[in-house]
């Protein structure tokens, strides 16, 4: 059975291109069956690999990541799996992260950027206790950190330089909003 689970998740990983392809998937159920099974017991390491491959392929496509955000709750979803994810899985997430980041800068949506402000230091938080990460990883989440911070500015709720440079330094996060006290 693993060997037709990986064949089933490459065909995903590699054959979701255009909104098209989302659509079909999404009348199948497949995004929420992905991210239930994702914290199933069932699910190994390898498993669990792919399955975050499919959503750093489908978070390339701008309308497809905006669907996820919006529909699926996947800020939500990625707050709960950086918590308690492989040193693999956390590479592959900031790709994500920084996929979500670029698109997010375009929106006016005060929800969805809290939350990915949040999420932002939550990985960070995460990154300061692993030790396998490169450190390249670490600077491109931060450089993302960063130009994300100018979309923050509007809603208030930014941080600034001095206070970036507290939680890469890996000190206490400060509590911002009243979403991120809920989750530190």
């Amino acid at each position: 059975y693993k060997y037709e689970r990986g064949w089933i998740l490459n065909l995903l990983k590699y054959g979701i291109k255009d909104s098209i392809d989302y659509t079909l998937c999404t009348k199948a159920y497949v995004f929420k069956t992905l991210m239930t099974f994702y914290d199933c017991s069932l699910c190994d390491d390898s498993t669990k690999l792919e399955i975050l491959n499919i959503f750093y392929s489908t978070s390339k496509l701008q309308d497809v990541l905006m669907s996820l955000l919006f529909d699926y709750g996947f800020l939500l979803w990625l707050q709960v799996i950086v918590k308690n994810c492989s040193s693999e899985c956390l590479m592959i997430l900031s790709l994500i992260i920084q996929n979500i980041g670029l698109r997010l800068v375009s929106i006016d949506n005060q929800v969805q950027l809290l939350e990915f402000n949040c999420l932002l230091m939550l990985f960070i938080r995460r990154l300061k206790n692993e030790t396998i990460i490169a450190s390249s990883i670490a600077d491109n989440v931060i450089s993302t950190l960063i130009k994300y911070q100018e979309c923050l500015k509007s809603l208030k709720n930014s941080l600034d330089m001095k206070e970036i440079k507290h939680i890469v330094d890996c000190s206490t996060i400060m509590k911002k909003t009243s979403l991120l006290s809920c989750f530190c």
